[in-house]
């Protein structure tokens, strides 16, 4: 896949998930073959840490982003002392959206 740099120009990077070793790769997920405990190797194990907590990051990420802008929302709405449900309002138009896209992944 292809990686847009932020707000500068425009940076682009080949990111391979095929098999360093042997090249195999295949764009569906029902294609690869079940994970075998039996055949791990501590190369293996390393890369699926690794996986597992860039995962956790990314959920973090998203968890955090899903709810500073809605919280600004709120915050807004109560300066500009508008009513509690116009300050809801205001916070869901950007979460609902936000949740169907994210939650469809």
């Amino acid at each position: 896949g292809e990686r847009a740099a932020g707000r500068g120009g425009r940076q682009t990077a080949r990111v391979s998930n095929a098999c360093p070793s042997c090249g195999w790769f295949a764009s569906r997920l029902s294609l690869w073959p079940r994970w075998d405990p039996m055949l791990h190797t501590e190369g293996g194990e390393a890369v699926y840490r690794q996986q597992a907590w860039n995962d956790v990051v990314i959920v973090v990420r998203a968890a955090s982003k899903a709810l500073v802008f809605p919280v600004a929302l709120l915050s807004i709405g109560h300066r500009l002392a508008l009513p509690s449900s116009a300050s809801a309002i205001l916070a869901l138009a950007y979460l609902l959206p936000w949740a169907i896209e994210n939650g469809a992944r």
